[in-house]
């Protein structure tokens, strides 16, 4: 198995194994000549990161399902632009044309309820400008054009961020304690229990996911379980996949089997030797407007 560059991949684990998440993107680490990320891990922000050093005009980017929010950033020239992506139902490539470099901060899921209201389900594999759901958009991107490092647009973002919150209201502290409870038991909890422990009904929480995290509650589920089946294997090359299935809380290799198809388009096989995070083509990938 090829070694992704990724010094953080056992924090990532030690996260998971913590009762708490932290997405993976891999492909994005791979995808240019330097790759910067910087962990969080809050409630919040998961963590930032920039490509940099990459053939954006003839590449795109491999992308799999996390069920985060990012904001992204991109330079060409004078030219600066800023959007929010909402993730994918499945592995998809994102192009963006010919850009520089791009600055990304990454949403814990639902997190971004904290900056705008505006459900994000319509959104979902469909990037928009950032000023089209987030008022603020076009003063956080001024600030990032005015940076030179990636360091530089880490402490700009965080400040900005940290003045723009909006106060908590029910919904996103609801989201928040479903999540959580999500992360504990790596996505195989069951709603029932979550509408139990809530005192709020199954609909409504599913509900309620698919409008702030644009998926339903199932398959945020089933997207945890395979980002840790992804490092598992990852951190342990050799790990016979059935066991990797059984740490990961699946039936068995089969079960696994059918939501790596489903989400990555590949086995778990195909998963372990990352052929599913090679940069994809132009075509048929989803278009970020420019």
């Amino acid at each position: 198995m090829e070694q992704v560059k990724n010094d953080g991949l056992w924090q990532r684990t030690a996260i998971f194994s913590e009762a708490g998440y932290i997405p993976w993107q891999p492909g994005f680490e791979r995808f240019g000549a330097e790759y910067h990320h910087q962990f969080v891990h809050d409630d919040i922000v998961a963590d930032f990161y920039e490509i940099d050093g990459a053939d954006f005009t003839h590449y795109a980017l491999p992308t799999i399902p996390d069920g985060c929010t990012d904001f992204m950033f991109t330079k060409c020239g004078d030219v600066f632009h800023g959007y929010i992506s909402t993730g994918v139902r499945a592995k998809k490539d994102f192009y963006f044309g010919e850009i520089e470099y791009l600055f990304g901060i990454r949403f814990m899921p639902g997190a971004t309820c904290l900056f705008f209201r505006n459900p994000i389900r319509e959104i979902v594999e469909r990037p928009v400008y950032m000023e089209d759901l987030f008022a603020e958009g076009d003063s956080l991107l001024s600030r990032l054009t005015a940076t030179s490092s990636f360091e530089e647009r880490v402490a700009v973002a965080t400040k900005f961020l940290q003045a723009a919150r909006l106060q908590e209201d029910g919904q996103s502290k609801l989201l928040g304690y479903c999540t959580k409870r999500m992360y504990q038991t790596r996505g195989n909890g069951k709603l029932s229990v979550l509408a139990e422990d809530t005192g709020y009904t199954d609909r409504y929480i599913r509900n309620l996911f698919t409008d702030y995290i644009g998926i339903s509650p199932k398959s945020f589920c089933q997207m945890l379980r395979l980002q840790y089946v992804l490092l598992l294997l990852a951190q342990h090359p050799h790990m016979n996949l059935e066991a990797a299935a059984a740490f990961a809380g699946y039936d068995d290799l089969s079960h696994m089997n059918r939501d790596c198809r489903r989400y990555m388009g590949c086995s778990s096989r195909q998963v372990r030797a990352q052929d599913f995070c090679q940069r994809g083509s132009k075509d048929g990938s989803i278009m970020f407007p420019c």
